[in-house]
């Protein structure tokens, strides 16, 4: 059975002007990732990679080629279109947590399906199902200050779920955490790969991260310098 596509980038380049002068940051000839694949990208500080992140979240749009997200060529849409599918498509995770401090961990999770005007029934089930998930159902109503860091990724993890994502974006998830903890997320982050439709890609500079999916990416200056499968 073919497994398809969740990404797909061809000849992609990102290119900015300093001091007048052209500067290719990025420059992907080809990369594809499947569905339900874990690729974990890795790179040295300013290697690219997360201007390729960014990329792959509509956060940013390429010079120039092609980014096709399940099939779908994003490289031309409006800004409108691109936020309807990142608020629908793709989950975002976070090397801080990027939770909002005056919302409670019910009320940040909650977040991303405000804002896509879901009714409010719809948002109690989702609210459910995602406490039941990350087992924090008593600290519903905890602020983020009074949540330990790995209840605050797992919280983060949970709001990126809620919209019942295909694609994570993990950014650094385990960079402000111990390594205990660390260790604890990635457990958890494997255990939703392999209950949940979804594909992952995450960054990060730590080889044992890496080593968790199914396949590591490393990027050099803006390159693709080497692409092995986790066997």
């Amino acid at each position: 059975m073919h497994t398809k596509n969740a990404i797909e980038l061809h000849f992609l380049t990102k290119t900015y002007q300093v001091g007048g002068e052209p500067l290719t940051v990025l420059d992907i000839q080809k990369m594809t990732i499947a569905q339900r694949e874990w690729v974990s990208i890795t790179g040295q500080s300013g290697s690219g990679k997360t201007t390729l992140l960014h990329i792959l979240g509509c956060l940013d749009l390429p010079t120039a080629g092609t980014y096709l997200l399940n099939s779908v060529d994003t490289t031309h849409l409006t800004p409108a279109t691109l936020s309807k599918i990142r608020n629908s498509t793709i989950g975002f995770i976070f090397q801080r947590f990027n939770l909002l401090a005056t919302l409670t961990a019910a009320e940040n999770i909650a977040l991303p399906l405000r804002y896509a005007g879901l009714d409010p029934q719809t948002i109690a089930e989702r609210l459910d199902e995602m406490f039941t998930l990350i087992g924090l159902n008593e600290r519903r109503n905890h602020y983020p200050h009074q949540l330990s860091g790995g209840q605050q990724q797992r919280i983060a993890i949970a709001r990126a779920l809620i919209i019942k994502p295909s694609l994570i974006l993990a950014d650094e998830p385990t960079g402000s955490l111990d390594s205990t903890t660390g260790q604890e997320i990635l457990k958890f982050l494997k255990m939703l790969h392999s209950a949940y439709p979804i594909t992952i890609v995450l960054i990060t500079h730590d080889p044992d991260v890496a080593a968790h999916g199914t396949r590591v990416v490393h990027i050099k200056d803006g390159r693709i310098f080497s692409d092995t499968a986790n066997l």
